[in-house]
């Protein structure tokens, strides 16, 4: 929240009443309030990491016990994002940086690598393995860089205006990233390969695009690839967009299947169910509404009375829906209550080893 705190709440089933969440504060002096940019868990849900508009990422256990903090940046942290082993953690910053934390030794700064490969600030990243990640910018260019290797290995060009985020499919095999010049760009992800060239040719367009998503008249504010193991919609990618709308596009043949124009102002949020059978978004308009992905039917909307809705987020198993709102609440809807069945059994994850903070 913009007060400082990431709160942990502990959600039972109900009718049983709610526990007092845990506050994790970062300042020290209420009146100092500095919004939270990034929270992140790692894969097994024993330590989360944020990202604070002080330039400090902070590292806590899942009971809500601070371990330490992560101090380089001297601007506000955008995101940050354990590797898939969590041995790794990554933060990029308005100061045009994106640091690698070494997360499994103790070494006295933490820093496995620095990266300086944009000239402007640093808005989203994303891991692709363990040592491979992919970061955008205000530069316009899409960099994949890896741990070990100074300059990037792919750089991804195209976009007209800053390029704000960067997602990949299920697979991996495609990757998608929005801009302010309102377009979506998907690249094949199979051009990162050691002997390709880094970029095209001056003035030419990049063989890896495979295709640019137009049709939005306003920014792009989210981005959501379908979950689904089907053939048929795992390469279903959803933008949301201030233009109050949300579009499904099918990447294999870069057209709009479903314009999806239920919501009256600005949608700020959208989340796949764990199968993809039902897609969920989230509007300054104060409403939540879920789509069959099918069809593009609205199936069911919640409305929170007052200011918007700005994130939503199912949970693994696909039994809650969870969302932030602007009037200062946090919701959870039962989705068993409402008949959404798409359930996934829970995670199985192996714990890594982390040595205790010194």
């Amino acid at each position: 929240s913009k007060d400082a705190t990431v709160r942990l709440w502990n959600v039972p089933v109900p009718p049983a009443p709610l526990f007092t969440p845990v506050a994790l504060r970062h300042q020290p002096d209420p009146a100092d309030a500095r919004d939270i940019t990034a929270i992140d868990w790692d894969r097994t849900g024993a330590r989360l990491a944020t990202g604070c508009y002080d330039g400090v990422v902070r590292v806590w256990t899942a009971e809500g016990a601070h371990q330490f903090n992560l101090k380089f940046h001297q601007g506000p942290i955008f995101t940050n994002r354990w590797s898939p082993d969590a041995s790794f953690l990554l933060s990029a910053s308005l100061d045009g940086t994106v640091v690698v934390w070494d997360m499994m030794t103790l070494k006295p700064d933490k820093i496995q690598q620095l990266f300086r490969v944009h000239s402007g600030s640093v808005l989203d990243a994303v891991w692709f393995d363990s040592k491979t990640f992919i970061s955008c910018a205000i530069d316009r260019q899409v960099n994949v860089c890896r741990i070990g290797e100074q300059a990037p290995i792919r750089t991804f060009t195209g976009h007209e205006d800053e390029v704000n985020l960067v997602r990949l499919s299920k697979d991996k095999t495609l990757l998608a990233s929005s801009s302010d010049d309102r377009t979506i760009r998907v690249w094949d992800m199979s051009a990162v390969k050691d002997d390709a060239p880094v970029r095209p040719p001056s003035g030419q367009t990049d063989p890896a695009q495979k295709c640019v998503l137009r049709g939005h008249v306003r920014e792009v504010s989210s981005l959501g690839w379908c979950p689904s193991t089907d053939p048929t919609m795992q390469y279903l990618l959803v933008s949301t967009s201030f233009d109050n709308t949300s579009r499904i596009w099918d990447t294999r043949t870069g057209s709009c299947v479903k314009e999806l124009l239920n919501h009256r102002d600005r949608v700020y949020t959208q989340s796949f169910s764990p199968r993809g059978r039902y897609l969920a978004t989230g509007s300054a308009d104060g409403r939540v509404l879920i789509y069959d992905t099918a069809t593009g039917n609205v199936l069911f909307e919640w409305d929170c009375q007052s200011g918007g809705v700005f994130d939503i987020q199912w949970q693994t198993t696909g039994d809650q829906l969870g969302m932030c709102l602007e009037n200062r609440g946090v919701a959870v809807l039962d989705m068993k209550k409402f008949g959404f069945g798409d359930y996934l059994p829970p995670p199985v994850v192996t714990a890594p080893v982390v040595p205790a903070p010194s």
